[in-house]
């Protein structure tokens, strides 16, 4: 259902594209007109979720605030919640675990910032800011299997991961590990499944590691990409990990 939202979502932000499509319709459009911008930019990164009773959420970026937008009715997108970070940025993440959502913001002094979904449709409830372990971070990604959150590009650990487990109290993550990988291999973003973290360590390339010992990840494979490596994925079945290039 993730990835619905999330498709769904882009046909919104890319509507002049979408409307030109060959096999695409534009069903709605959320794009508020009081939003600020930097350097003509508005929005950063979605995830999406879907609460207990079905309803589908867009969990949106901009420059100043995470929003909440109930997108069940694609056509009437409602934004049902808005938080400002408290810094301006073009880099946000956020991600869900259970009834939590979780964003962090690059270049910025946010932290962790946690919020409590349990009250939708209704509302969205602001639970927490963590700033103690860490102020900027560039993603984060939640295995949920585990109940792990995996926070990349911080100011305190530059080349390297902060591990939390959320399993015990999702409001309130514990940190279990922070640990370097690859020396100077910054980590731009990050996808992990069964304890195997597939790393986009930028120009040092593509790195895959394995942390079913959070405090002590062991290098499995790694490759030199040619480029300024993103982000990944794996396939559903495990057989492929597809990375982007931000810079081929």
């Amino acid at each position: 259902m993730q990835s619905i939202v999330t498709f769904v979502f882009l046909l919104f932000l890319f509507s002049a594209t979408a409307q030109n499509g060959t096999e695409m319709t534009l069903l709605g459009n959320f794009n508020p007109l009081d939003l600020p911008t930097i350097g003509g930019n508005i929005y950063n990164d979605v995830w999406g979720y879907t609460d207990c009773a079905g309803n589908e959420y867009a969990l949106l970026g901009s420059v100043e605030s995470i929003h909440f937008v109930n997108v069940t009715d694609p056509a009437n997108p409602t934004e049902v919640g808005r938080f400002a970070g408290g810094n301006s940025t073009t880099w946000r993440d956020m991600k869900t675990y259970k009834d939590v959502a979780y964003a962090v913001s690059d270049n910025t002094t946010e932290g962790l910032l946690v919020f409590d979904l349990s009250n939708l449709p209704s509302e969205v409830i602001f639970a927490n800011q963590f700033q103690d372990v860490f102020m900027r971070a560039h993603n984060i990604y939640i295995e949920e299997a585990q109940g792990r959150l995996y926070v990349v590009g911080t100011g305190t650990q530059t080349d390297g991961v902060h591990v939390y487990d959320l399993t015990c109290n999702p409001l309130e993550p514990e940190l279990i590990a922070s640990v370097s990988t690859l020396p100077g291999g910054y980590i731009h973003d990050i996808y992990v499944r069964d304890n195997i973290a597939y790393a986009s360590h930028g120009f040092a390339g593509f790195a895959v590691w394995d942390f079913n010992d959070p405090t002590s990840p062991v290098l499995r494979a790694m490759i030199e990409t040619g480029g300024y490596n993103h982000s990944s994925w794996l396939t559903e079945d495990g057989q492929y990990a597809v990375f982007a290039e931000e810079i081929p």
